[in-house]
């Protein structure tokens, strides 16, 4: 049966997790899964009075009878995986017995996670700036660079290595002093003593990581073939495969590079991160989620970046502070050119947050961006042009007043919201087929 997709349009934060557990409350999946990135994605899910942001496990945990995977596109912190579990169990809820972890996964090992901070220091240190001044990347500290970097340069370490313990100490004879070659690099670079950035020992590591091994082992899988055998039932149970960040956090989105995360996350990834082949009869929708603003952490270029009064009201009223950071996240309006370029990858458009823009008077939506006071109306193909440019406001309207948490009919949402979502649509040319009007999963319009 069909494979559903939700990707992010912006740079994550857009509420992807919501639209999963709106769409698995329905019944029809049998399947949630993840495809690509590791831990440096976030969602929230709650537990009675009780909160806890997840960053490995798909966002349909909560759904008991969905069965939930992690890809062999992603790269996995297996420690980081243990605290989730752990967590979850100690609130009774069951995971351990249907999550299933793809065998050919890359981890993120305890040395990435070093030389992801080393490294960032060196970038900042190269431009004369520190790493909280701008230097670096800003990337989220979690290794995810790293272990991506050493799985195309295959010195990384897979599920499958992890769990058979001989094989695990000879991969590491091999990995080890490759890792090493580059710690001794940045120590000189940084001018850092092994105490500060330690050489990684072969034996410790094993003694490490061999319990982890054991951990995971029951829940480690040759994933493919069970998604295959979903696709291919005459079953009426659905795979729900949900992406990490967002378009322009994409690798290979060249307005972005550098400033982005380590791996492709739009749609174009989903049958390689789930080890599947493609199959035209297995892709349903792609949904894609824009939210009705945009946001960023760190040191993006965002020419509509809103510089007055609004920037803090959309903070506070939105919640927009990271799920994994924890950092505050830069509010700025909508650039029809990021959105005509992200919906290229999804056949349909989810909008969240509608709500947050209540009581703006004035909302604009860039329609041309200027560079050396040229305008133009297709993004930079760098992110060096992309910072220097400006941008253009051609839509400019009134906002709405009211609270409209409660409609649940796009008709009955007020005059200039319905405007507002037509205009998205209209940049787009894709249909909108749901609006978040607020937090709670009953608080959408369709």
């Amino acid at each position: 049966m069909p494979l559903d997709i939700i990707t992010g349009l912006q740079r994550g934060d857009e509420g992807k997790g919501a639209i999963v557990d709106r769409m698995l409350a329905t019944g029809v999946y049998s399947w949630n899964v993840r495809f690509q990135g590791g831990a440096n994605a976030g969602h929230t899910v709650t537990v009675g009075d009780q909160k806890l942001i997840l960053h490995l496990i798909p966002s349909g945990v909560m759904h008991k009878k969905v069965e939930l995977g992690l890809g062999q596109g992603m790269i996995i912190d297996p420690f980081g995986l243990r605290e989730e579990v752990e967590q979850l169990v100690k609130l009774g809820i069951d995971v351990i017995n249907r999550l299933y972890v793809s065998s050919g996964a890359k981890l993120v090992m305890p040395w990435d996670k070093m030389l992801d901070w080393a490294i960032d220091r060196v970038r900042a240190k190269a431009v004369g700036k520190k790493v909280e001044e701008g230097g670096g990347v800003a990337t989220t500290q979690r290794g995810i660079g790293p272990a991506y970097a050493n799985a195309i340069s295959r010195d990384g370490i897979t599920v499958a290595q992890l769990i058979r313990p001989k094989v695990l100490e000879k991969r590491l004879e091999v990995v080890v002093p490759v890792i090493n070659c580059t710690i001794r690099g940045l120590q000189q670079e940084l001018g850092l003593s092994n105490d500060e950035l330690p050489e990684i020992s072969i034996a410790e590591a094993f003694e490490q990581l061999k319990p982890i091994g054991e951990w995971l082992t029951p829940m480690a899988c040759q994933l493919h073939n069970l998604l295959r055998e979903s696709l291919m039932s005459v079953s009426d149970k659905w795979v729900l495969a949900e992406g990490g960040q967002g378009r322009f956090l994409s690798v290979d989105a060249l307005c972005s590079y550098p400033s982005c995360t380590s791996s492709i996350t739009t749609s174009n990834a989903v049958f390689a991160g789930l080890g599947l082949e493609m199959k035209k009869e297995w892709i349903g929708k792609i949904i894609g989620v824009v939210k009705a603003y945009q946001t960023a952490v760190g040191n993006h270029p965002m020419p509509t970046y809103i510089g007055n009064e609004y920037q803090a009201q959309i903070q506070e009223v939105g919640g927009e502070f990271g799920a994994t950071t924890g950092r505050k996240r830069d509010c700025c309006w909508l650039n029809a050119l990021e959105l005509r370029e992200a919906a290229r990858f999804c056949d349909v458009i989810y909008v969240t947050k509608l709500d947050v823009l209540t009581n703006i008077p004035l909302i604009p939506i860039a329609t041309a961006l200027v560079l050396n006071d040229d305008p133009f109306t297709e993004l930079p193909e760098t992110w060096d042009e992309y910072m220097q440019c400006h941008p253009l406001y051609g839509i400019n309207m009134p906002g709405w007043t009211g609270d409209i948490s409660g409609i649940r009919k796009t008709e009955d949402l007020p005059r200039q919201a319905r405007i507002y979502l037509a205009k998205i649509a209209r940049i787009t040319g894709k249909r909108i087929i749901g609006v978040g009007v607020g937090p709670e999963r009953e608080q959408y319009c369709t």
